[in-house]
């Protein structure tokens, strides 16, 4: 095999918008160059379709990162009841364990006895493993650490770095006690994550925070209060004193290795704050020299373990038959990129995402193009690429694309882009399935590549009906006759279709969805009056939601997400209904319509609870529903799970059975 082409997919929490986890990415696709590495999302079932895309890969990585916290990241929990299934072979590198339950253990194991490195951050956590196989070496990052910062100059205004959690009781105090220290401030929010956002309690602290830090950012600071564990270790890169903000294990832990223990303040002693920083900036010069020293040992043995890992990599994944996903790929995929009002850079970023594919027969076609877009500009040594003049608006046009589509089609935004292996799991799954008509995911919604939210597609969407998704392949004969039955009306389905739960497609968020996603985050933790201004701020961007009830739909399946994510909502329902109540004064078309939205997603959940044999949540939400909106009473469907609930399941089959017409005898 040859070795500079092997592809490794990289599991762990990268492109959701933490700097931090990131910098881990990019040291890992240093230190591996130049083979292609492909990251993945955590948290995913091990199903078939989901091991056999691990398995396409000629090896994979989990990590790093804390991904160990009070359990193994999912599906990791479970990994002894799976592991045989995993034919790629598997290291984990800088991984963090916080704790580890009893029960977990043998999963915990079983991924050690996999693994042909099994590589952890500090000595704690392998501990708490207690296997023989673990090795320990400092956090990945230390591989190319963030340049020394220039000395402090006597007598010039201290500049402070800031680094706040925001989901901790407490946070006022600590916002108090940061805001009080004599010093210039600098916000450094590592994570932009709408769930737990650093730039919330920040703007507390400092006038403007906008976007994320960098590790430029470290350069010119004297000192850093850091929450964030990786805060902490730029700061210790740069040379730069840091008193450390203890908000879990992982940052105690590493203060105490470098030697610098007595720099870490736990969560409630804010009030010590003031010594602490005083006391850093006295002995600023000690301790610039022993942080230089630990970063210097640090990276040398980092590159010293990384440098066998890589050699292992390439060993292993030579003797490693991989059964790409593309096996048998005869069928061509005909990708429509739409692109009315699209700019040159966003048409070469959509076409590099399909030429970048894994499956190999893939051809391009750019519709409702500018007259100045030419596709031959971007290269296509994978892939054929043409431009054609048609216009989706035009039902002959459509037709006319059809016709000469390939073997399977799909469309794409230009702007939008495809995961790498996105398109050869879509043709796996048709491919498996000869009566699916279409095959589809789940999609993620990023900015500037960082996922803001995912789209979930709750079963009782999919009842018949094409699902909400931009991230769909369709047989080109379905497509076809889809077209020319319906004529763009929601059509019904017959025929079954296949459902990929993995994030396979992404289009950059506008700036109005990112403020109404982190207002939906404040109405969550009772920030009204900063929800309000969010939401303000997201109409300065996008005036349509004011003007369109369909519009504000967008606004409100946002709110729906949110209210499903229970670091924001513990209860769905009533946090929408406390979002309803107070929306700005600003959006009285909103108001008007807001408790029929409220009526529709109660109804939704109660037949999400019914499907999970939660009776007494499934009245209430139907209550809350009827109560919102009385033409749901009307409802037969939302009437008979109604009875249902009230008087068994037992009782309304024997309902529904007088509701059926008797045959008649025929004598």
């Amino acid at each position: 095999m040859d070795t500079t082409t092997l592809r490794i997919g990289v599991m762990g929490y990268y492109g959701f918008g933490n700097l931090g986890d990131e910098i881990l990415l990019s040291a890992i696709r240093s230190f591996l160059a130049p083979h292609r590495v492909i990251a993945l999302p955590l948290q995913f079932s091990p199903s078939e379709v989901a091991l056999d895309r691990l398995n396409s890969f000629d090896y994979v990585i989990l990590g790093g990162g804390g991904l160990f916290d009070s359990a193994p990241i999912p599906p990791f929990n479970t990994f002894d009841q799976w592991a045989h299934l995993l034919h790629t072979p598997i290291s984990v590198l800088g991984l963090g364990v916080k704790r580890l339950a009893s029960r977990f253990v043998p999963a915990v194991h079983s991924l050690v006895d996999q693994s042909d490195c099994f590589i952890v951050r500090d000595t704690e956590s392998k501990r708490l493993i207690e296997h023989p196989k673990v090795l320990v070496a400092p956090d990945l990052t230390f591989y190319q650490p963030v340049p020394s910062a220039e000395i402090r100059e006597p007598g010039r205004g201290i500049v402070c770095g800031v680094n706040l959690r925001p989901y901790y009781h407490g946070l006022s105090q600590w916002v108090n006690a940061i805001s009080a220290l004599p010093c210039h401030k600098t916000a450094l929010p590592f994570s932009v994550v709408p769930t737990y956002d650093d730039r919330e309690p920040l703007a507390e602290i400092v006038p403007s925070v906008s976007t994320q830090a960098s590790v430029q950012d470290f350069q010119g600071l004297d000192i850093v209060i850091g929450t964030a564990f990786h805060s902490v270790v730029f700061a210790i890169q740069a040379g730069i004193p840091v008193v450390a903000i203890n908000y879990h294990a992982k940052v105690r832990r590493l203060m105490e290795e470098v030697g610098l223990a007595d720099y870490v303040l736990e969560w409630d002693e804010s009030h010590r704050l003031q010594s602490h920083f005083e006391r850093a900036l006295a002995e600023y010069e000690s301790i610039r020299q022993r942080m230089a020293a630990y970063t210097e040992h640090a990276q040398a043995s980092l590159t010293s373990v990384l440098r066998e890992v890589r050699s292992t990599i390439e060993t292993r994944a030579a003797s490693h038959v991989t059964h790409h996903l593309h096996t048998n790929a005869d069928k061509l995929v005909t990708v429509f990129v739409v692109c009315p009002n699209a700019n040159q850079t966003d048409i070469a970023r959509t076409i590099t995402s399909c030429q970048n594919q894994t499956y190999p027969k893939v051809e391009v076609v750019l519709v409702d193009c500018p007259a100045t877009s030419d596709p031959t500009e971007t290269p296509s040594n994978t892939l054929n690429s043409r431009q054609i003049t048609a216009s989706t608006k035009n039902g002959q046009d459509i037709e006319r694309l059809f016709a000469k589509a390939g073997d399977y089609v799909t469309w794409i935004s230009a702007g939008a882009w495809f995961a790498e292996d996105a398109l050869a799991l879509l043709v796996q799954g048709l491919n498996r399935q000869s009566t699916a008509a279409f095959a589809y995911s789940d999609y993620f919604i990023t900015a500037d590549g960082n996922i803001d939210r995912q789209i979930m597609l709750l079963p009782q969407h999919l009842r018949g009906r094409l699902p909400y998704s931009s991230c769909v392949l369709m047989r080109r004969t379905f497509a076809s006759q889809l077209w020319r039955n319906t004529k763009n009306a929601t059509p019904q389905i017959d025929r079954p279709a296949i459902h990929l739960k993995h994030p396979l497609f992404c289009r950059p968020a506008t700036e109005s969805e990112r403020y109404v996603y982190r207002a939906a985050c404040a109405y969550g933790r009772g920030r009204i009056e900063i929800a309000q201004d969010l939401l303000r701020t997201a109409i300065e961007f996008d005036q349509r939601p004011l003007q369109s009830v369909h519009e504000f739909e967008q606004w409100f399946q946002a709110f729906l997400e949110a209210g499903g994510t229970r670091m924001i909502a513990s209860d769905p329902v009533t946090f929408l209904e406390n979002i309803c109540l107070y929306l700005p004064d600003s959006t009285p078309l909103q108001r008007k319509f807001a408790r029929k939205f409220v009526a529709r997603a109660s109804l939704e959940l109660a037949f999400m609870y019914e499907k999970q044999g939660r009776p007494s949540k499934t009245r209430r939400s139907l209550f809350t529903a009827y109560s919102h909106d009385l033409r749901l009473l009307s409802n037969r469907g939302s009437m008979w799970l109604w009875i249902s609930t009230l008087i068994g399941q037992s009782a309304t089959k024997n309902l529904q059975q007088l509701r059926q017409p008797r045959a008649r005898v025929v004598s």
